[in-house]
């Protein structure tokens, strides 16, 4: 499984900025940039994840995980205790349904955003929840999992860089090697340059965003 120091992703980021030296960018800075650019890489492309829940008698609302970002499917036993059942979302709200046939779906953000709810209560003790995760933050002892996803570490840089250069992430008298002179009407320097690498990260999720792996299972529309 591949992956990724912070510490790492630190030093390939001021190789990025031309700034080895640590001049114009502190430490507490990049990594803030490589955390951000972390969780909008992860919730662009979500981690394929699962959270198996146990069955509450009459419970028909359930949380969801925290880091869920795109919620996939729900696998478990509803008609029976022999069959399990793969249960796709639905967009609209519960009403009234009769009773013993509820839809054979689920919801999400109701009764809040945190939430999803069951209109057929489960049959099983369990059932789990499919979804896409973000990336928790990184430190100096967690590293980016980057799964099959080789391609992220290059996207977090981007990103990363994206924001360094954006022009309330560094002063101007400590980036003055981009900027240009002031009698020349060429807009700002600085986001020309952080436009350049949001180019570059948005051509990145164009060409590798939809990989099988985040398939999780195909289910048809209702």
């Amino acid at each position: 499984m591949a992956t990724v120091a912070l510490s790492t992703l630190r030093l390939k980021l001021q190789t990025f900025l031309k700034d080895t030296a640590a001049k114009k960018w502190t430490t507490a800075d990049l990594e803030t940039f490589i955390n951000l650019a972390v969780t909008q890489w992860t919730t662009d492309v979500p981690i394929a994840s699962s959270n198996t829940y146990v069955v509450v008698a009459g419970q028909h609302e359930y949380t969801l995980p925290e880091n869920a970002v795109d919620v996939r499917t729900i696998y478990g036993y509803f008609e029976s205790t022999a069959t399990q059942e793969w249960l796709a979302p639905m967009i609209l709200r519960p009403g009234a349904f009769d009773l013993n046939d509820e839809p054979r779906r689920y919801m999400v953000g109701y009764p809040t955003e945190s939430k999803f709810y069951l209109p057929r209560e489960p049959q099983g003790t369990s059932f789990t929840l499919y979804y896409g995760a973000t990336h928790s933050p990184l430190s100096t002892t967690v590293d980016l999992d980057l799964r099959q996803l080789r391609w992220g570490e290059l996207a977090v840089l981007y990103y990363s860089a994206f924001l360094a250069f954006l022009p309330y992430s560094a002063s101007r008298s400590r980036l003055e090697q981009w900027a240009r002179r002031a009698d020349l009407n060429v807009g700002n320097p600085l986001e020309e340059e952080a436009q350049r690498y949001l180019d570059r990260y948005e051509e990145l999720l164009e060409r590798h965003a939809e990989p099988p792996v985040y398939e999780f299972i195909s289910l048809e529309r209702v």
